[in-house]
């Protein structure tokens, strides 16, 4: 007996220690989530020599004060994902927007919990060249190291600000591609489908395409319709967006035939299809066996009569 409370002491001891670990590592966690921002995205309409006003909130989510600094840049598309890249200095992408925009404040103290607004102005010039301007409002947490008294940086959140500047920007979008993942048109099984639209954006100012991609059979009955974009993502000058749309084909097998029809800027159209194949072998030969079994069994029923 005197054994048995032995380990059961130790095992509540042991479960005690790991309940504080785990509370300690989460305080860690936690104490290193730095900033929010909202809004992550603004899309403008601007004439030239017309002033904005906007509004920001940061918010510092960690448990220690922290000092903000902001920094302005440009931005461009990193790759045919979509996903932003900030500009350095010295990096020139022909639609920049950084030196039109200014921070009511650009560095202050926030403490644990802490949220704060900040003002933003962008005032375009009345010489602006017509078409889209993108740039990006940056913050960046600062503390003073407990350790060895050094600053440490933290990760940075920003709001990203697409400006159509009015004129008459050129709004021009070309198909590059639409099919199948790895043009696999050949498909022996009834898994998802990923369907890759690639838009290239041959014009000056951005824009959204929008539609739907529909899925017919042999006999051109409409087996799926898919919403194109859901997300809203803009596409670039002077870049190649892909854009993925997964269809489950689910019982639908043999010849079907992918088409896609889409609308952007002043109501310009795209539009495209392909043919492809699904061929669920693995399926079919148990349909097959099936069918074997079937006139096995009808062709005895009749010997017997």
């Amino acid at each position: 007996m005197p054994k048995f409370t032995k380990i059961i002491t130790i095992f509540l001891l042991t479960s005690f220690c790991l309940a504080l670990l785990t509370n300690y590592c989460l305080a860690e966690i936690n104490q290193n989530n730095g900033l929010t921002i909202t809004p992550i995205a603004q899309e403008l309409n601007m004439l030239p020599g017309e002033n904005y006003q906007g509004l920001l909130k940061i918010t510092n989510i960690s448990d220690s004060s922290s000092t903000i600094k902001s920094e302005i840049v440009d931005f461009t598309a990193a790759d045919d994902s979509g996903q932003p890249k900030i500009l350095t200095t010295s990096e020139d992408s022909g639609y920049s927007l950084k030196n039109y925009i200014i921070l009511s404040e650009n560095e202050f103290t926030l403490a644990p919990k802490e949220s704060k607004k900040i003002n933003y102005f962008i005032n375009l010039p009345k010489n602006i060249e017509p078409g889209g301007h993108y740039g990006a409002i940056l913050f960046k947490p600062i503390r003073a190291s407990q350790e060895n008294s050094q600053i440490e940086v933290g990760s940075e959140v920003g709001t990203i600000i697409l400006v159509n500047s009015g004129g008459n920007p050129l709004i021009l979008g070309n198909l590059e591609g639409f099919g199948i993942l790895n043009n696999k048109i050949l498909r022996f099984n009834n898994s998802p489908v990923d369907l890759i639209t690639k838009i290239k954006n041959s014009g000056n100012v951005h824009f959204k395409p929008k539609g739907f991609i529909t899925v017919r059979n042999i006999l051109n009955k409409e087996v799926a319709q898919i919403e194109f974009n859901v997300d809203s993502g803009n596409v670039l000058p002077n870049q190649i967006r892909k854009f993925t749309n997964t269809w489950n084909p689910g019982g639908n097998f043999g010849l079907l035939k992918a088409e896609i029809n889409l609308v952007y800027g002043n109501s310009q159209s795209i539009s495209s299809a392909f043919n492809f194949y699904i061929l669920p072998i693995k399926k079919i030969f148990n349909y097959f066996i099936l069918l074997i079994i079937l006139a096995w069994i009808i062709n005895n029923m009749r010997k017997k009569k």
